[in-house]
């Protein structure tokens, strides 16, 4: 059952909004065209027609915006009609409020200003789940990263040895490239920034998986001499890939992401920000 928000206190959008099971916002054309003051939905229905259109020129699945839905009405004796609806997302109402004259109607001004307000926030806030998410992945990584330090040198092998160990299974999940070779195409050229900092999330997720493998198994089972080590971690690395690789995922090609040092500072901006306005 869908739940419909309507608030008297609330802009005059934001009172003809609806709200689905899942949570996703949507609006009616011929309530929208009301508030719009077309003079009918026929009439409305041609910006719709001409936001669509604009939609589909920018490759967007018009189909993720508009999508249109039976109205019944009754005309009489317990007979209904379906004369039509458009359920629109609210980057689609803000299409259409741009494809609408602000000249001839002032309300259209509204909605131009309501929605891309409502959009920028919309953006700014899918833009934050997807940097924690990077930063959780990059975290993860780098905990993983530590359990296997701490699982080699407790079997006596020398940092330098680690450093190799690590090289190597780098170049095992990276198809034969070192990590100054993955570094560079990362495009990364500080020597101490790490080549995590811009690696995909799934590249991320796989070595960490890598990781905690190794590190498993150089806690459970007697792997003890460098050689044995090193084979372990490599083996690991090359079964991960494999992995990748039956999927379609090739991690040395994949291009390299936003650098997560950057990211989160953005965050803390962001977080310092929100607390200044509350």
């Amino acid at each position: 059952m869908e739940k419909r928000v309507r608030r008297r206190s609330e802009p005059l959008f934001d009172s003809i909004k609806h709200v689905d099971d899942q949570g996703n916002e949507y609006w009616l054309g011929r309530e929208l065209g009301a508030v719009l003051e077309y003079s009918s939905y026929e009439a409305f229905l041609e910006v719709i027609n001409r936001a669509k259109l604009s939609v589909a020129n920018t490759g967007i699945a018009v189909e993720n915006h508009f999508r249109d839905i039976p109205k019944m009405v009754s005309i009489g004796y317990g007979n209904e009609r379906n004369i039509g609806d458009v359920r629109i997302t609210r980057y689609g109402c803000y299409i259409i409020a741009q494809n609408g004259s602000a000249a001839r109607k002032p309300k259209i001004a509204a909605a131009q200003a309501y929605f891309a307000l409502q959009t920028r926030k919309q953006e700014l806030a899918e833009r934050h789940d997807s940097d924690i998410k990077r930063l959780i992945a990059r975290h993860e990584f780098t905990e993983s990263d530590k359990r296997l330090s701490g699982a080699v040198l407790e079997k006596g092998v020398h940092p330098r040895g680690l450093a190799q160990i690590k090289q190597e299974g780098d170049k095992s999940m990276f198809g034969g490239k070192s990590t100054d070779e993955m570094k560079r195409a990362y495009g990364i050229v500080n020597k101490r920034i790490p080549w995590a900092n811009r690696a995909p999330n799934v590249v991320l997720a796989a070595k960490s998986l890598a990781n905690e493998m190794t590190a498993t198994n150089l806690e459970d089972y007697a792997i003890d001499s460098y050689p044995q080590i090193m084979d372990e971690n490599k083996g690991n690395n090359t079964e991960v890939r494999k992995a990748l690789l039956e999927r379609g995922i090739i991690p040395e090609e994949m291009p390299p992401e936003e650098d997560t040092d950057k990211i989160m500072r953005r965050v803390a901006a962001e977080d310092k920000r929100k607390a200044l306005e509350e």
